[in-house]
């Protein structure tokens, strides 16, 4: 929350994918669907999830996504 406050803007996921499409589990698979439309794409290893994490609005708590 503190993060988002200090740049007024917001994370995303981890997960990332165009709607009804599977999740993209790689940076490369990322910058090859999205390409220049995003800033920036830190590349770490998705650690095993089989699931996409859930999302949750820092400021009011709400759940966006449960996974």
């Amino acid at each position: 929350r503190a993060l988002c406050e200090q740049f007024d803007g917001v994370l995303v996921s981890t997960s990332a994918n165009l709607q009804t499409q599977p999740a993209l589990k790689t940076a490369l698979a990322c910058q090859q669907c999205f390409g220049d439309t995003l800033d920036y794409i830190v590349g770490l290893p998705i650690q095993g999830r089989e699931m996409p994490s859930d999302i949750i609005d820092a400021r009011s708590g709400r759940v966006i996504r449960s996974a």
